[in-house]
């Protein structure tokens, strides 16, 4: 998992909530859950970032990504949830 300085900032404001950030959060905690319990991913929610008409919005290592729907935050979440990923629920690797 490539969790190096990691920092994950949803917007939590009314209008990015209501446009996706209230699934966006659970897909969040779902591939990368493993590594925000370890400590070794930040997630924060904030309230309004000021781009209300471009949402939901989320910051990752401080780039900031507009528009992110579900597909759209796998893919940018993809880098970091690699290794936790491939993992089966006794925490065993997958055959490839």
């Amino acid at each position: 998992m490539n969790t190096s300085a990691l920092e994950i900032i949803i917007c939590m404001g009314s209008s990015c909530f209501s446009r996706g950030n209230n699934r966006n959060i659970a897909i969040i905690e779902r591939m990368l859950g493993k590594a925000v319990a370890r400590n070794v991913c930040k997630l924060e929610g904030h309230l309004c970032q000021n781009s209300c008409t471009r949402g939901p919005n989320i910051s990752i290592n401080g780039k900031v990504h507009n528009e992110v729907d579900p597909v759209t935050l796998m893919a940018l979440l993809a880098p970091y949830a690699g290794d936790d990923a491939g993992d089966d629920q006794t925490g065993q690797r997958g055959e490839t």
